[in-house]
């Protein structure tokens, strides 16, 4: 029956300009791919965290007899690559667990996004397969990417500066400038910092 509604469906969607797959989803002659988050229920089989697109969901593989991992994660636990248990997710906020790798977890909604997923169809598709969504995962957050800055306490020094094109020394008030291996002064000089004090820069 598919074969003979797919031509028929897509030249309804050219006509009444709807989007073919997401109508293909909606009547369920096609599965979303969406992953599902992790909602506070630990499930049988592996106990592993998987990373899943930030989402820190359960490994959920076979597992053999008095074990609590898979193979594959058996064997990342022993090269200290696993990023943690599922356990560790309740004991914090469900969107509080920091993996191993100090990552953090992000909602539901901001995966939705940026996988450019219909919201509607994913909440439909969670419904229809028993997954509960807590409604902490439907707050988009802004989530900023890479390490934090680094706070640079500025401090002020007293250094024996020294031209290196001429031979004049002098004492100047230094300040911290960009990482701890340079500092300014008060004309907006740039200074290297070494043991034996700072080297100023030719512009």
């Amino acid at each position: 029956m598919s074969d003979f509604l797919l031509p028929v469906i897509e030249e309804l969607s050219k006509k009444f300009l709807f989007d073919f797959k997401k109508a293909l989803i909606f009547i369920g002659l096609r599965n979303i791919k969406c992953i599902f988050p992790f909602s506070g229920k630990i499930k049988r089989g592996c106990r592993a965290v998987c990373w899943s697109y930030g989402l820190h969901t359960q490994c959920g593989c076979e597992v053999v007899k008095n074990e609590i991992y898979c193979f594959k994660c058996r064997k990342k636990k022993k090269n200290g690559k696993l990023i943690g248990d599922i356990g560790d997710r309740l004991k914090c906020r469900l969107l509080d667990y920091v993996d191993a790798r100090g990552r953090k977890t992000i909602p539901w909604i901001n995966y939705i996004k940026e996988k450019n997923l219909d919201f509607d169809l994913c909440l439909r598709a969670a419904k229809d397969t028993g997954v509960f969504i807590s409604k902490e995962h439907l707050e988009k957050k802004v989530m900023r990417r890479g390490r934090p800055k680094k706070k640079i306490i500025k401090e002020e020094f007293i250094y024996n500066t020294c031209d290196i094109l001429g031979t004049d020394f002098s004492e100047e008030i230094l300040e911290l400038y960009g990482n701890t291996n340079t500092a300014i002064d008060n004309f907006g000089n740039v200074y290297d910092l070494y043991d034996f004090g700072a080297v100023k820069r030719i512009k």
